[in-house]
């Protein structure tokens, strides 16, 4: 019954399978004798998922309706936009900003995020460029919208950002395609958890 273009798909994550196994061995072996590395819910010193606590207060505190409800808007509530370019744009933020520039859409999740951007920025046959370190998912989502990757080397041999083959690899793909799609990951990188340095988020910017 499925359509043509979604027949033979699979999905695999190797984060997810990786945390699976972990689990399994933490109920075997006792879980103080092992030690789930993997990246995804952050939890506290005790083991516990962390939450903000001012978060949490606010989200019990809501009412059925505020809570299930439809928003007033696809894009998301007009104080959540406007939050979102303030903090975005710090000491640059304007209530009188150009959209023609800037737009800001709630989505359901960081994946959705993602999802919708490759959707709405790649045209089909580009590619996004990716780090050739990545979650896996990417290369999946940039396939469902009809597009490619390339990846880029994440680290240079000094264990560093590599701006320059990160600056060859834009220019590359800037000559043949109309489009320039280019997923960082940064801060806190999946899955190696690397953060870019001040200088080399200056790099990046100015490549």
């Amino acid at each position: 019954m499925l359509a043509e273009h979604s027949k033979n798909k699979k999905v695999f994550d190797n984060g997810f399978q990786i945390a699976k196994n972990a689990d399994l061995a933490s109920k075997k072996y006792g879980q103080k004798n092992v030690i789930n590395g993997t990246l995804g819910i952050f939890y506290n010193d005790n083991e516990e998922m962390h939450t903000l606590d001012i978060v949490n207060k606010e989200y019990k505190n809501l009412s059925d309706k505020e809570l299930f409800n439809y928003s007033s808007s696809i894009s998301g509530e007009e104080r959540f936009i406007e939050a979102v370019k303030q903090y975005v744009l710090g000491k640059n933020y304007s209530n009188n900003l150009d959209n023609n520039f800037l737009e800001v859409i709630a989505t359901p999740g960081g994946s959705g995020a993602i999802y919708n951007t490759f959707r709405n920025y790649i045209n089909p046959g580009e590619v996004v460029l990716l780090p050739n370190y990545m979650w896996s998912s990417y290369k999946l989502m940039s396939k469902e919208v009809g597009g490619g990757f390339q990846t880029y080397s994440l680290f240079n041999n000094r264990g560093k950002f590599d701006l320059v083959n990160f600056e060859n690899s834009v220019i590359e793909l800037a000559k043949i395609q109309k489009n320039l799609v280019i997923v960082l990951n940064n801060p806190c990188h999946n899955p190696t958890g690397y953060t870019m340095s001040t200088s080399e988020v200056k790099g990046v910017m100015e490549i």
